[in-house]
């Protein structure tokens, strides 16, 4: 018993610090994976990194709104989304649209391959 104590332990204090593919999925499960992977194929993105800004600006959920207002799984402002919906031809654009989850990485990812060409990838 204390052996196989000592083992797992050792399995999770190796997860811990190298933190292998396996360990990654497993403690940061990709939510929302069809959207993720099939915008940032669109906009020409990492998918772990557009994963990796949702879930440091919502945890994926989904319906968060912050203090200043930002909207969704990418935390976009109204304003932002507005913008971005009228450049790419959304004509009605609605704050409460930004609670879909398809819509909400689209602009969002649409925003950050703007901001990544700025900026430099």
């Amino acid at each position: 018993m204390v052996v196989l104590l000592a083992v797992a332990g050792g399995v999770f204090a190796y997860a811990q610090t190298s933190m292998p593919g396996w360990y990654a999925r497993l403690r940061y499960p990709l939510e929302y994976e069809h959207i993720v992977t099939g915008h940032a194929k669109n906009y020409d993105l990492d998918p772990a990194l557009l994963a990796a800004v949702i879930y440091r600006e919502s945890k994926f959920d989904a319906d968060a709104v912050s203090d200043s207002g930002a909207v969704g799984l990418m935390q976009l402002l109204p304003e932002t989304a507005k913008g971005i919906a009228q450049y790419t031809g959304g004509a009605k654009f609605r704050v409460d649209d930004l609670y879909d989850p398809e819509l909400n990485v689209r602009y969002g990812s649409f925003y950050l391959r703007r901001l990544l060409r700025k900026y430099g990838d």
